[in-house]
C-alpha cells in the first residue's frame, strides 16, 4: 500500500469511528433524559394527585413508548418542561394537552 493509501484508509477509519462514537453518545444522551423525564413526571403525578399511583409502571410504559416513537419523546420533553417548578394547580391547568397522553 502506498504512502497516500495509507493516510486515506486512516483518515476514512478515524471519521468512521468518530460518526459512530458520536452516534451513540447521542444515544446514550437521549435515553438518560429519557429516563429522567419519565421518572419525574410519574413521580409528578404521585405527588400531586394519587400517592398510591404505580410510578414503576408508569415509569416502564413511558420509557418503552418514548423509545419507540419520537413524537412521544417530544411529548415527554414538552411535559416535564412544562410542569418544572410549578405548584400541582399550575400544572394541572397549564400542562394538560403534553402530559395528558403519558400520565392518566
Amino acid at each position: 500500500m502506498n504512502p497516500l493509501s495509507l493516510r486515506v484508509a486512516t483518515a476514512s477509519l478515524f471519521v468512521g469511528l468518530t460518526v459512530a462514537f458520536v452516534a451513540q453518545g447521542s444515544t446514550g444522551c437521549s435515553a438518560v433524559e429519557r429516563q429522567i423525564d419519565c421518572s419525574q413526571i410519574c413521580s409528578r403525578y404521585a405527588d400531586c394527585y394519587d400517592s398510591k399511583y404505580d410510578q414503576s409502571g408508569c415509569r416502564d410504559r413511558c420509557n418503552s413508548a418514548a423509545s419507540k416513537d419520537t413524537n412521544y419523546f417530544s411529548k415527554v420533553q414538552q411535559c416535564d418542561d412544562c410542569i418544572g417548578d410549578k405548584s400541582c394547580t399550575s400544572a394541572t391547568f397549564k400542562c394538560a394537552a403534553p402530559c395528558g397522553s403519558i400520565v392518566p
